[in-house]
């Protein structure tokens, strides 16, 4: 196995547990789920974010949210957003 397989392989395994796919580069998006159906929606999500980011780029250079800031408002839409969650919390 070559090196970038080999590296693609490990980020896939080690960020799988975090989100449902990931946009590696020189490859593009992956998702792994039960199912190909099933993997259409964070794959067209990713790809997505991913056009949205090169979008902000034409106008400058977006800054980065602190891993913190990330951590929390991961956390909320996980936990506590939505049907699942409590309603109005912060």
């Amino acid at each position: 196995m070559d090196n970038e397989r080999k590296f693609t392989g490990e980020a896939i395994l080690k960020y799988r547990s975090r989100a449902p796919s990931s946009l590696m580069g020189n490859h593009g998006a992956f998702a792994w789920v039960a199912t190909p159906r099933a993997a259409l929606k964070p794959a067209v999500m990713t790809e997505d974010v991913a056009k949205t980011v090169w979008l902000a780029k034409q106008i400058g250079q977006p800054k980065a949210i602190p891993p913190e800031e990330a951590e929390k408002w991961h956390d909320r839409y996980h936990n506590r957003y939505g049907e699942n969650g409590s309603r109005g919390s912060a």
